[in-house]
């Protein structure tokens, strides 16, 4: 492990899902969270997300590790009730 250095993470209008289990199919994730982008119309930018809730460092069960991925738009207009079909996660600014 390297040294803890503080970092800012810029404001942005994001793509958000939410994936619970094993990192093994965490590309399923991303891909759903990709044909939500496409779906939309919508154009993603740099410096993609990952914000781990819950992993090998809270638990050894991978059932309950969760990983939120996030993907910064770029122009995009806001739609609080665009919803990522198949899920309880929403687009949100």
């Amino acid at each position: 492990m390297g040294r803890i250095r503080p970092l800012v993470i810029p404001a942005a209008e994001i793509a958000v899902t939410a994936y619970r289990g094993s990192h093994s199919d965490i590309d399923l994730a991303y891909a759903h969270l990709g044909s939500f982008v496409t779906q939309h119309e919508l154009t993603v930018g740099w410096q993609l997300r990952e914000h781990y809730h819950r992993d090998h460092s809270h638990t050894t069960d991978h059932t309950q590790w969760r990983t939120e991925i996030a993907w910064p738009l770029i122009d995009a207009q806001p739609d609080p009730l665009a919803r990522i079909e198949g899920t309880d996660e929403r687009r949100t600014p």
